[in-house]
Parts: C-alpha cells; sequence; structure tokens
C-alpha cells in the first residue's frame, strides 16, 4: 500500500471510531431518559 492510501485507512478509521463513540453516548442518553421517562409516568400515575 502507498503511503496516501495507508493515512487515508487510518483517517478513515478514527472518523469511524468517533461515529461509534458518538452513537454509543446518544444510546447511554437514551437510556438515561428512559429511565427517567419511566419514574415520571410511575409518578404522574400513582396519583
Amino acid at each position: 500500500m502507498t503511503k496516501d492510501k495507508l493515512k487515508e485507512n487510518k483517517r478513515y478509521k478514527e472518523r469511524v471510531t468517533e461515529a461509534l463513540d458518538i452513537m454509543l453516548d446518544v444510546e447511554a442518553s437514551f437510556k438515561r431518559d428512559e429511565k427517567l421517562l419511566k419514574r415520571i409516568m410511575e409518578f404522574i400515575y400513582e396519583k
């Protein structure tokens, strides 16, 4: 492989890794929001 191709592959890997990190953050955030929403709904329907 040429140096340019290796550099391109490295940049691609970095972007994919960054995208996966963002997706995991979003998933964690969604799960947190889901738990919070569940608690709010339970609180509302207890009354």
